[in-house]
């Protein structure tokens, strides 16, 4: 993260989502979603986009929504758009 801040904190149920200053999202806590694993992770761990900027970002109870290009994206859904 050098170079980046953090920009937005959203707070789920369960896990917390950080964006930094360059798009990038981390996810910490229990079962974040992120990519195929669904670990609990005490300290933040980036959420692969694929490559892409995240503009916003949003936790649920079980879910992480982010907005990437305009479009509303799931965490389940990212391995599959892009």
């Amino acid at each position: 993260m050098a170079g980046a801040f953090i920009v937005d904190i959203s707070v789920g149920a369960m896990h917390t989502l950080a964006l930094s200053s360059t798009g990038n999202v981390y996810a910490f806590g229990d079962k974040p979603g992120v990519g195929a694993s669904f670990s609990t992770y005490h300290t933040p761990v980036q959420v692969n986009l694929n490559g892409f900027a995240a503009s916003a970002i949003a936790a649920g109870s079980e879910h992480s929504l982010f907005i990437i290009n305009g479009t509303v994206v799931s965490n389940t859904l990212l391995e599959t758009i892009f």
